[in-house]
């Protein structure tokens, strides 16, 4: 059963602001390219505190679920992101 209209993830996942050169965002969603010149590799994420992330890759298929226990560390997403960008996405394009 579907719980969350198409039109709203639709909606939720344009970009309405434009964060940085990296990143926009949606609707409560984030919206990157882990790899700048991959299209697979563009994905709608959401972030929580100490890196944990959702991270819905529509063109793969492919969801990601990272949770840490990083709090108050130093680049904390960051290390999540590298986990994401250098390991699961490189395992899915072999």
């Amino acid at each position: 059963r579907q719980i969350v209209p198409t039109e709203w993830v639709a909606r939720s996942t344009r970009p309405h602001a434009r964060i940085d050169d990296d990143n926009d965002y949606g609707y409560l969603v984030w919206l990157r390219r882990f790899k700048p010149d991959d299209e697979t590799s563009a994905a709608w994420y959401m972030t929580g505190s100490g890196g944990n992330k959702v991270v819905m890759f529509p063109a793969l298929a492919l969801v990601v679920v990272i949770t840490t226990t990083n709090f108050n560390a130093r680049d904390a997403h960051d290390l999540s992101d590298s986990i994401v960008r250098d390991h699961i996405l490189a395992a899915v394009a072999k």
